[in-house]
């Protein structure tokens, strides 16, 4: 692989406002994406505009806290005693840890509630279901209770081909997102759709026994899983975008060059956006102008 498959959360998008989550050393916005300038990271202040905001009455009921606190809670991340975190997927790892800029983190999990620590407030979920990631689906859910205010949610994260659809967006708004992941993906960062709805109690009890029902399955459980998920992921609210970022290996430009110079024909295969991919293999002078 090209890469060190050590993520790093880096920057996110809300409304077309971009957050940064890892500055680096130097003003030069492009080094800002380490695949690119290779520019050492470093954690922001954790005293940021954005916390100070977050911490008014007005901040708790915005955006950028429901954003926060869905990154909080869709996972399938749990805590060890010894306070690290134990994570399926790179990407997973790297945006809890992103969130601790920001005051977030998860406390502890088990399978049937998780706690979580936001901007110093304990929070505690009660895990109703979880419909895992798969490739075909190439997103991820949690249907949960808050377990202090009652409401139920299904929160949600996944490749934008595979979420957009299923958001409440305008021919605009869309067109907005589009070149927001357009951007991020022009830096070589790797990007994520975030989104969430509020359901009833009702709504989740009625497809609670269809995830029964379909997790019991002697036939096909998958696909019933599958359309299970779907059953819950649709007309959602899309948050925000989170962008990752995974560094090239060392030397990585000087032994494409070698063999290439030797004659050997390098390909490069990915299941990264085009604009991500190309990006990464100018930074690795396999794609030239």
């Amino acid at each position: 692989t090209l890469t060190r498959n050590e993520m790093r959360f880096v920057k996110f998008v809300i409304d077309g406002k971009m957050y940064p989550v890892l500055a680096t050393e130097g003003e030069d916005s492009k080094r800002f994406a380490g695949v690119l300038g290779g520019a050492k990271p470093v954690q922001v202040s954790r005293d940021n505009a954005l916390v100070t905001a977050l911490k008014t009455p007005q901040g708790q009921k915005s955006k950028e806290m429901e954003f926060l606190r869905c990154l909080a809670t869709c996972h399938t991340v749990v805590r060890e005693s010894t306070g690290n975190y134990r994570a399926e997927s790179p990407d997973e790892l790297a945006l809890l840890e992103g969130l601790a800029v920001f005051k977030c983190s998860l406390l502890e999990r088990t399978t049937s509630n998780l706690v979580v620590d936001m901007l110093g407030t304990r929070s505690e979920y009660q895990i109703i279901g979880v419909n895992a990631f798969t490739a075909s689906r190439k997103r991820m859910s949690i249907v949960c209770r808050d377990v202090f205010s009652g409401i139920f949610y299904c929160m949600c994260k996944g490749a934008d081909s595979a979420m957009l659809d299923l958001c409440n967006l305008t021919t605009v708004s869309r067109q907005k997102v589009d070149k927001n992941l357009l951007d991020l993906a022009m830096l070589g960062l790797r990007t994520l759709c975030i989104a969430h709805k509020k359901m009833s109690e009702a709504e989740v009890k009625r497809w609670l026994a269809q995830y029964k029902e379909a997790a019991s399955s002697m036939r096909d459980r998958n696909g019933a899983l599958h359309r299970v998920a779907c059953e819950v992921e649709r007309d959602m609210k899309l948050l925000g975008i989170t962008a990752i970022e995974d560094r090239l290996q060392d030397e990585v430009p000087e032994v494409i060059r070698d063999l290439t110079n030797a004659g050997v024909i390098v390909w490069m295969l990915t299941g990264d956006k085009e604009e991500t991919a190309v990006q990464i293999g100018q930074s690795c002078n396999l794609v030239h102008e």
